[in-house]
C-alpha cells in the first residue's frame, strides 16, 4: 500500500522554524511542496485521485459536496482543504488562525532546509489557472489559492521519476533490425513511459507492423494507416485489413495519413481520395487520426488542402487527432486546435533554421502539445545526422522548455499527461 511506502505521514501543528525537507518516494510524480510560515501541502494536480489522497492523509474531517467536493482535514487551528474535480485534485489550500499552522509530514531520510535553488531543477510546486492545470515553479511562493511565503525554503519535496512519452515513431524499419530490443530498452531506462508506434510501414503488405510491436512490448501502443507516399498502392483489400486491425486492443489511432506535396510519390488527387476514405474508416472505428502534412517547397499548399479536407470530412466526428511533426505557422496550428487536434513537435524544432517551428511552439497551449521523435528520422541536436530513437525525445522537451521557461522534466510531465488524457489511457508508472 502507498501508506507503507511513505512511512509515517501525519497532520500536526509545529513551530515557525524553517520547514524541513523530507524525500519520499512516489514513482513518476512530482508531488508535494510544503513551505515555511504558511505551509502548502501540494498533491500532484494531474494524477492523484481522491482515493489516493485519503490513503495518504487518512479519513477527512469533513466533506462539503456543495462546495464542489471539498475535503477538509482539521487539527487544532489548522485546516487543509482539497477540492476535487471529478476524482482528481483541482486545488489545495492551507489555512489557520496561527501563523505557525503547518501540515507536517514525517518519514525516513530526513533532510533539512533545502533551498529553492537547490531543488528547483528537479522538483517544482504546481500552479493552477482556471481551465488549465500547468506544472511550473511559482517564484513568488504562491499556488492557487494564493498563500504567502516568507522564505525560499521548501518544506517538503517528494521525489519523482521524470516521465516522457514519444508520441510518434517508426520502430519497424530495417534501420532498427540490428538492435531494436536494445533501442527499446534504452527508452525504458531513460524514463520513456510509453511509445506510440506508427503502423504505416512500407505500405500495403506491412500495415500490421506497429501492432506486432505493441503486442510484444507492454509500454508500446500502435496506429494503423496508409501513408500518403503509398496512397497509389492502396486497394480495397488493404482498407479491409486496416478495418480488421482496428479491433486490436492496443490500436489507439489511425495514421499517419494526409498529404505530401514535397515528394509527390503518389498523385495529389489519389492522396486526397485515400485520405478522405481513411477518415471515413477512422470515424467508423471511432479512432482519432494522426496527420502527415508536408507542402511543396516555399509553399503552404498542402496545409491549406489538408486543413480544408479535415474541416469538411473530419471535424464533425468530434474525434480530433494529432498534427504530427508540426512545421507550419501558428495560424495553421490554431485552425487545427479549433477542430480538436493536438500539436506534436519533433526533433526538427532544435534545428538552427527551424525558427518558424519554434515560433509556433511558443504559441501552442501547453495542454494541447505533444512531443515525438519520428524515429529513425529527424534526430535532434546534439544527435543530428545519426539515427533517431525514442530516448532522444528528451531533447525535444529540452528545446520546448527553453522556449517556454520550463525544465525538460516539466515539459515531459505535461506532454505525457496530455497524451494520456487525449487517448483516455492510464498513466504508465503511476501505479504504486
Amino acid at each position: 500500500m502507498l501508506a507503507a511506502e511513505l512511512a509515517c505521514i501525519v497532520v500536526c501543528c509545529v513551530s515557525s522554524a524553517p520547514a524541513q525537507s523530507v524525500p519520499l518516494h512516489y514513482p513518476r510524480q512530482k508531488t508535494i511542496a510544503v513551505r515555511s510560515e504558511t505551509v502548502l501541502a501540494g498533491i500532484d494536480l494531474y494524477s492523484t485521485s481522491a482515493e489516493r489522497v485519503i490513503d495518504i492523509l487518512g479519513k477527512p474531517t469533513r466533506i462539503n459536496r456543495a462546495a464542489g467536493n471539498e475535503f477538509e482535514w482539521v487539527t487544532d487551528d489548522c485546516r487543509l482543504s482539497i477540492v476535487f474535480w471529478g476524482r482528481w485534485v483541482r486545488s489545495i489550500d492551507v489555512q489557520g488562525s496561527r501563523r505557525d499552522c503547518k501540515f507536517g509530514f514525517t518519514g525516513h531520510g530526513l533532510k533539512v532546509g533545502s533551498t529553492v535553488d537547490q531543488v528547483r531543477s528537479t522538483y517544482a510546486p504546481f500552479t493552477y489557472s482556471p481551465g488549465l492545470l500547468l506544472p511550473g515553479y511559482a517564484p513568488d511562493c504562491r499556488l492557487h489559492p494564493p498563500v504567502p511565503c516568507a522564505s525560499n525554503r521548501l518544506g517538503l519535496v517528494v521525489e519523482g521519476e521524470p516521465m516522457f512519452v514519444d508520441s510518434h515513431c517508426h520502430l519497424d524499419g530495417p534501420r532498427f533490425d540490428p538492435d531494436r530490443a536494445e533501442v527499446i530498452s534504452r527508452a525504458q531506462a531513460g524514463g520513456i513511459s510509453n511509445i506510440l508506434a506508427v503502423g504505416t510501414g512500407d505500405g500495403p503488405g506491412t500495415l500490421d507492423c506497429a501492432v506486432k510491436l505493441a503486442e510484444r512490448y507492454e509500454f508500446v501502443y500502435a496506429t494503423v494507416g496508409i501513408h500518403p507516399h503509398e496512397a497509389k498502392l492502396a486497394s480495397d483489400a488493404d482498407f479491409n485489413q486496416l478495418e480488421q486491425l482496428t479491433n486490436k486492443p492496443k490500436v489507439i489511432a489511425w495514421g499517419e495519413i494526409g498529404l505530401d506535396y514535397y515528394y509527390d510519390h503518389s498523385p495529389r488527387d489519389v492522396q486526397k481520395d485515400v485520405f478522405i476514405r481513411q477518415m471515413e474508416l477512422a470515424r467508423a472505428a471511432k479512432l482519432p487520426i494522426v496527420i502527415h502534412c508536408r507542402p511543396s517547397e516555399d509553399s503552404d499548399d498542402a496545409w491549406e488542402d489538408c486543413l480544408a479536407l479535415i474541416h469538411g470530412h473530419w471535424k464533425p466526428s468530434g474525434l480530433g487527432g494529432i498534427l504530427h511533426c508540426f512545421t507550419s505557422t501558428w495560424a495553421h496550428a490554431k485552425r487545427a486546435l479549433d477542430m480538436g487536434f493536438m500539436i506534436s513537435f519533433a526533433g526538427n524544432v532544435t534545428f538552427p533554421k527551424a525558427q518558424r517551428i519554434r515560433d509556433s511552439a511558443k504559441e501552442v497551449p501547453l495542454d494541447r502539445m505533444l512531443i515525438e521523435t519520428d524515429s529513425p528520422f529527424l534526430a535532434p541536436i546534439p544527435y543530428r545526422g545519426k539515427r533517431n530513437e525514442p530516448a532522444f525525445v528528451k531533447e525535444v522537451a529540452r528545446q520546448i522548455g527553453e522556449l517556454r521557461g520550463l525544465s525538460t522534466e516539466e515539459v515531459g510531465a505535461q506532454t505525457s499527461q496530455n497524451f494520456y488524457r487525449f487517448f483516455s489511457l492510464p498513466e504508465s508508472g503511476s501505479a504504486i
